[in-house]
This record gives structure tokens, sequence and C-alpha cells, in this order.
């Protein structure tokens, strides 16, 4: 039976009908605009962090093309290079390119207004919209503006590792086996070859060999609180937190050499004015019985059988095996033959405290300091070419317990009355002649205690380290590897402030 519905609701429904299409139609630009709102907000914001991202980068290159040497009239069209052909930035055809990228040095704004280690740059990203316009903007054409500002400035680190060849290959190596370099302070490396650096991008100049920081090997590890390189590490990944507090790759920075460019910390050549005692001590041997060429007052208790040492110039000193002491002073190892080793420790046991070698070669003079002089007058990137007539030596230093500690003027336990001006080789262990580049070898040295602390400066030296020893010394030479189970630790902060300039993005 059909059921009966009033005339009345039948119109009610038509009414409710037209009703729905008109607010539809109302709603229907608000709709839109809301939709368009949220899509093109989001392009908006999309185009906002990738103008900031091109701005960083960009502002970032400048400042390091122009900290190499580039041109301060040469910049703007850089700029516009990196971000347009670098970063991928889209050309805005309503404006120029150098509106669009504009490169300003010094800054024009901010904290480092008229700074000029500092370039600031300022970049439009154009965007069109496809809805906004629906809201009553009235164009479809926008462009997000982002400023960055970087530059670098020389600033004043304490280190504990620095090291100073340019063509290091690699400046500083650590591979093995559970080698470990752990630094409680910075370390500066000023090799300059090719690698990555923080941000995985390429730097370095040299392109041949290893990078200018290499680790690798199961357990091994570099530990720092700040990782400065003038070049490029193997992988940023081995670098970071909280292994490497801070790392700052490519810095591409001359040379800073702590002994050698600072006159209020330059170590001059040891000489009689610096404390070393004008007697001639010769060819020194010891082994497990009795030693040979022992010049007064250098001698041998056999009751107790130690052998004592007086420091002195030395030909060539080389312990196999025995009780051996060194008193304290400055031990000067005058290679005058060439080739071989002025310093050998392969056996016996070895107490040397309040002490320094000085590995020098066949022209130095005990009242002048001879041809070594010449070397203070030498640029640190000036490698050690035109003097290969002058005899060096090496030093070895192989399965031995040793106990080395430096020089110490504080310290009431030593006499160091009969050296006068030995005071400016305060903390120093051992020092190499700057153009002896010989290599340094130590090898399964003692536990520490015990074992060499102090600073060790070789300034075109690579000092090899391997084995299962521990070490405690602050290191300056002119490359550094350590390997095999080594273990080095350094907590001796060079109070000598080395600086390094990065490049950094301030604002």
């Amino acid at each position: 039976m059909k059921q009966y519905r009033p005339a009345s609701e039948d119109r009610r429904q038509e009414g409710r009908a037209g009703y729905v299409l008109l607010l539809v139609a109302l709603l229907l630009p608000l709709l839109i605009g809301l939709i368009g709102l949220t899509v093109d907000g989001g392009l908006l914001l999309a185009s906002h962090e990738r103008a900031q991202s091109v701005a960083d980068a960009t502002a970032r290159s400048v400042a390091i093309a122009f900290k190499r040497g580039a041109p301060h009239d040469s910049l703007q069209a850089y700029g516009e290079t990196v971000a347009y052909g670098l970063n991928g930035l889209p050309r805005d055809d309503k404006t120029t390119s150098s509106s669009q990228v504009a490169v300003h040095h010094p800054p024009l704004s901010g904290p480092f207004n008229g700074n000029s280690a500092y370039v600031e740059v300022l970049v439009s990203h154009p965007l069109d919209t496809h809805f906004i316009q629906i809201a009553g903007t009235g164009t479809s054409h926008f462009s997000s503006t982002a400023r960055a500002v970087a530059g670098y400035r020389s600033i004043p680190r304490n280190a504990g590792v620095v090291v100073l060849d340019p063509l290091g290959n690699p400046g500083l190596g650590v591979s093995g086996s559970n080698a470990k370099l752990t630094v409680d302070s910075a370390v500066i490396v000023y090799s300059n070859r090719v690698g990555e650096n923080e941000y995985g991008a390429t730097v370095g100049l040299i392109s041949s060999g290893q990078a200018s920081v290499t680790v690798g090997g199961s357990g091994t590890m570099l530990q720092a609180t700040e990782l400065y390189v003038a070049g490029g590490v193997d992988d940023a990944a081995n670098y970071v937190a909280p292994v490497v507090g801070e790392l700052h790759a490519g810095m591409n920075d001359p040379v800073d050499d702590p002994f050698h460019d600072h006159t209020s910390t330059l170590l001059p050549i040891p000489t009689t004015n610096t404390g070393v005692i004008n007697r001639q001590l010769g060819r020194v041997t010891i082994s497990t019985g009795t030693p040979r060429n022992l010049v007064s007052p250098n001698n041998h208790n056999s009751a107790t059988g130690v052998t004592t040492l007086y420091p002195g110039i030395y030909d060539s000193v080389s312990i196999t095996g025995g009780n051996v002491v060194l008193k304290e002073g400055i031990y000067v190892l005058r290679n005058t033959n060439g080739g071989g080793n002025v310093l050998t420790i392969t056996g016996g046991k070895v107490v040397a405290q309040g002490v320094m070698f000085y590995n020098t070669g066949s022209t130095w003079d005990p009242v002048t300091g001879g041809s070594d002089q010449s070397d203070l007058s030498a640029s640190s990137n000036t490698p050690p070419f035109g003097v290969q007539q002058t005899r060096f030596g090496g030093v070895t230093m192989n399965g031995a317990l040793v106990t080395m500690t430096p020089i110490d003027i504080n310290n009431p336990a030593y006499d160091y009355t009969g050296a006068p001006g030995i005071a400016v080789f305060q903390d120093m262990v051992y020092y190499q002649r700057r153009f002896n580049a010989q290599a340094i070898n130590i090898n399964d040295g003692a536990p520490f205690p015990g074992g060499i602390s102090g600073r060790i400066y070789a300034k075109w030296a690579q000092l090899k380290i391997s084995g299962n020893g521990t070490y405690n010394f602050s290191i300056v030479v002119g490359s550094l590897s350590s390997s095999g189970n080594a273990t080095i630790t350094v907590r001796d902060r060079i109070p000598l402030e080395p600086r390094v300039s990065p490049v950094r993005l301030v604002e």
C-alpha cells in the first residue's frame, strides 16, 4: 500500500537541496583557497629552505675562495657560478643574476658589517604558485629570500698534535688493529691532500696519494676535541662526535709552526749559551756486557751493572741491553758519517729523566750553532732541500724498557746549574734539527707511566709509532703514523696556541 506523504514535506526537501547548492557555491572559492594555502604554503616553505641552503653553501664557498686568494672583484661572478651551477638555483627571469644572487664583501649589515674577512650572500629563490592567487594576492610569482654570512678568523688553539708537512701522504695516519691516538685537545694537520670535509665535499689541493688524515683497521680510532685539516680526511663519518668533537677540513691554511713562527715561543738552536755542555763523548755502544767507547765522565759500575751517561756531544748512542742511566741535560747527537741511526735503543732498561736529545748533522757547531741557524730564516712551507750535503742519522727505539722524561728546571731532583740557558727547552724531550728529515721509529715501548713523556719536535721528519706500547707525549712533526696496537695518549697541551683559520658560517 502506498504511504501517504504530505505535500509540505516535499516542498521542504526541494528547498533543502537548493540551500546546499547555494552553500557549496558560496564556500567553493574559500575551500579552493584553503587547499591553495596548504599546497602553495608548503611550496613556499620548501622554497625558503632551498634558498637558505643555497645561501649557506654559496657564502661558505665564496669565503673559502677569498681566503685562498681570489680577488675581491671576482667574488660576485664566483658566487653566481656556485649558486646556479653547483647548487642548482633556478634562474628568475623577473630579475637580474646579480640581484638574485648578491655577494657583498665585506658584509653590508649585521655584526660583521665592514669586516673584510667575511662575505655576505643574499639569494632569491623563485616560485610560481598554483592556487594562492585565488585568495586575492593578485600574482602567481613569488620569491623566497635568504641571507648568509661566512668568513674566517685566526683562532688560537692549544694543541696536542701538530703535523706540519703540507705534502704529508698522509699527514696523519692511524692504522692496524686497535691502534689509538687519543688527544685531550686539538689536532692540527697542515697536509693539503684531497679528501672530504665535514660536509662530505671534496677539498684539498694535492690530488695524488692518500687523504691528509686517514683512519683504518679494526678497533682503530683517532680521538680529539677538534681536528683541523688543511686538506681533507678519508671519510668524514670517522671524525664525528663524540670521537672527534669538531672537524674543520679544507682550511688550506699556510703552515703555522708553533716552535718556529712565533718569536715569543721560538725554539733556538741548542748551543753552549742554551745549556749544551761542550764535551766530545764519541760513539757509545752498550750491551749486556761491558760497554764500549766510554769517555769520562761516562762510566760503568761492574758491581751494579749500571752504565751512567752524561750530557754532551755524541756521534752516536747504541743501547742493545744492560741497565743504563742518563743524567739530566742536553744530549747532542751529531751524525758525522751520514745514514743509519744516530740513536738506537733496542734492548735493556733505560732511565733518562730530565733530558733532551738534539738530533743534528755534521755541520752543527756547539758555540755558534753552525748551519743549523739557517733553518730559522726559512719559511715554514719550505721543504729541506739544499742541505743534502749535511749528514743526518735517524732514531730507532724498539723492544726496550724506557723511562724518559723531559727537561724540567722546576724539578728539585735535577741539577741544571752547569747548563745556563737551558730553561728555553722546558718540557722538551726530543728536538730534531728542522731540516733533518730522517724518520723517528718507536716500537714496542714500555707502558705509561714509564715510557716517553714530554714534547717531540721534528719539523720535517716522520714519526712512526707501532707495536703494543702506550705513550704520553705531545707531538709537533712533519707527519705522524701510528700502527699496530700502539696507544698514544696526549694529555700535554702545547701552550703555544698554534693558530688556525677555518671558514665558518656565522649568520
